[in-house]
């Protein structure tokens, strides 16, 4: 995985199978890490995992829930301006508009 330069990255899905392994791959590099689950206790055990290494922030967020997750979505780009990576690895099974 080649991240050079990044310093902050939001991974979705995160506490999944090959979120969790994107995550402890950035971690390793020494990026700060903002973590998204629909499964809270998977996400916190992996933030506490992480947190030795990097600082990590955590969001319960289910991406189907769209306007939940707009709410949250503004709370992470209020809260962390400097994020210049986002893996976005949470998979959505509800079709949605991309545009305005």
């Amino acid at each position: 995985m080649s991240v050079t330069g990044f310093k902050k990255a939001i991974v979705t899905g995160a506490a999944g199978d090959l979120g969790s392994r994107i995550s402890r791959g950035l971690a390793a590099r020494g990026i700060e890490l903002v973590l998204l689950d629909c499964a809270e206790a998977p996400l916190t055990a992996l933030a506490k995992e992480l947190g030795a290494r990097v600082t990590v922030a955590t969001y319960v967020a289910d991406q189907a829930d769209l306007e939940g997750f707009a709410v949250i979505a503004d709370s992470i780009a209020e809260r962390h301006p400097d994020v210049d990576l986002i893996v976005a690895n949470a998979g959505i099974d509800l079709p949605q508009k991309l545009t305005a």
